[in-house]
């Protein structure tokens, strides 16, 4: 559900509402939005190239927030919606990036020849056909059972899209597209000074996500929109490049750490924590006792380390020892988890060698 990773906000990156998926497939996180997986494809395959991507796509270079830093993958800019439809307008293209216009055509009224045509500009490729096939397939998963905007299937058509909702839902967003038509609606709440604000709940919603009243806006208006047209599939997935083999990397030394240093340790090499408690006398409260896998091992990256945090020395009970031998005396109480201190003692009832009581040291005086 989080995973420490430097140059994002807080150095950490969560999933909306807390929640952990485990290992997943990155069309899977494509369908519920996962954060965490994408923010570790944008470490690998570098922040800059993911800039450059939504540039290439259709957003403009000068649009607010953004940039090429590694938290640039989670949505810190703030388009357009139509630069975003634009965008997304690319992939249901099969990859090629078209200006949007509003007039199609002018003509004279004299002798009807054309003044003006729009959209004549033969459109430049901005990814091959192949890329834009494996997008469009993994954004057919969040119409589809277990995804985010399950509601936009039901405009009959093929659809692909992706909700967006910003950091404490000050925006929420739904892009999707058909073959023949890619819309955007984003929704967004101002102050009374026009400072962003999180949006408050309406129209009987508990929250307001990309997947509800975006979605819902976009599958009423498109419902019309795709009224009596061609019902058009999307072209299949090609597949594209070598399946991805995390590299391998060491589980570092954690063993003294509190639970925040180890959780950054793990961060910095690509792994994630799960942590768990245990009594130990020798090492402090809130300090890691082992992980597991222990420190040196080789792990794919994205992997998951137990990591056990002291809960101190804890409390036993003491074993009754009367009538024992020394040696079995002594072998139940290490047993228990005891440090075993022997003091001879005068009996008049219990035969020499053998154990009279068992308990804490007397104090000083």
């Amino acid at each position: 559900n989080g995973l420490a990773m430097p140059g994002f906000p807080n150095d950490k990156v969560s999933n909306y509402g807390g929640q952990s998926f485990g290992t997943i497939e990155v069309v899977e996180a494509t369908a519920k939005s996962v954060n965490v997986v994408y923010a570790q494809m944008n470490m690998e395959v570098g922040p800059d190239r993911t800039m450059q991507a939504a540039i290439d796509a259709g957003l403009p270079a000068g649009t607010s927030g953004l940039n090429d830093l590694p938290s640039n993958v989670l949505g810190p800019a703030s388009p357009h919606p139509m630069d975003m439809a634009e965008a997304y307008n690319t992939f249901a293209s099969g990859g090629l990036q078209r200006e949007p216009f509003i007039v199609r055509t002018v003509t004279y009224l004299t002798d009807g020849q054309v003044a003006y045509q729009g959209g004549t500009v033969p459109p430049p490729r901005a990814f091959d056909e192949d890329v834009t096939a494996d997008v469009t397939y993994a954004l057919q998963q969040v119409p589809r059972p277990g995804g985010t905007a399950r509601q936009v299937a039901s405009i009959g058509h093929p659809v692909a899209g992706k909700t967006g909702t910003s950091t404490d839902n000050k925006s929420a967003w739904f892009v999707g597209f058909t073959r023949q038509l890619t819309t955007a609606v984003a929704l967004y709440q101002v102050g009374p000074e026009g400072e962003e604000e999180s949006i408050t709940p309406f129209g009987g919603y508990t929250a307001i996500t990309g997947g509800t009243v975006p979605a819902d806006t976009w599958t009423a208006y498109m419902t019309n929109a795709m009224a009596g047209r061609e019902v058009l599939e999307f072209p299949p997935p090609a597949y594209v490049g070598t399946p991805n083999t995390p590299p391998k990397v060491a589980v570092p030394t954690l063993a003294g750490l509190t639970q925040a240093e180890a959780e950054t340790a793990l961060g910095a090499v690509g792994l994630t924590a799960a942590f768990g408690q245990a009594n130990d006398p020798a090492v402090p409260e809130g300090r890691v006792v082992a992980s597991d896998p222990p420190a040196g091992t080789e792990v794919d990256q994205g992997s998951t380390v137990n990591v056990v945090i002291s809960a101190g020395p804890g409390t036993v009970a003491v074993p009754d020892v009367a009538g024992l031998s020394s040696g079995q005396a002594r072998s139940a109480l290490e047993a228990a988890g005891l440090v075993v201190s022997v003091v001879e003692q005068a009996s008049d009832s219990v035969p020499a060698g053998s154990g009279v009581r068992a308990g804490p040291p007397p104090r000083g005086p």
